[in-house]
């Protein structure tokens, strides 16, 4: 039962590993780094030139911003998540030995 939790643990931070490294290679291509910046500058831009009355319109342009800067957040939570994974897999292999 030990040895199965260790295996399925390894499975797992395997797993944050590769998906750090396919986020990692989203936030630096600049093509999609580009592509959030103008959404959100489009979308900022929309917020700041609705008319006084459009609250709803304005509410709608804030949301979107959150999902675009959320959308970001996820990924740089992706590439600390598989680094912290990374580490924990050296740890356990023993290359590096903790004072803990």
């Amino acid at each position: 039962l030990r040895f199965k939790r260790f295996i399925m643990n390894e499975i797992a931070q395997k797993n944050d590993i590769r998906r750090a490294n396919e986020a990692r290679a989203l936030m630096s291509n600049d093509i999609l780094s580009e592509a959030f910046d103008e959404v959100e500058r489009q979308y900022l831009d929309a917020m700041l030139t609705a008319t006084e009355k459009d609250d709803l319109g304005r509410f709608r342009f804030s949301e979107a911003i959150k999902v675009v800067r959320l959308v970001k957040q996820q990924l740089a939570i992706a590439i600390s998540n598989g680094e912290l994974s990374s580490h924990e897999l050296t740890m356990m292999s023993g290359k590096r030995r903790s004072f803990f």
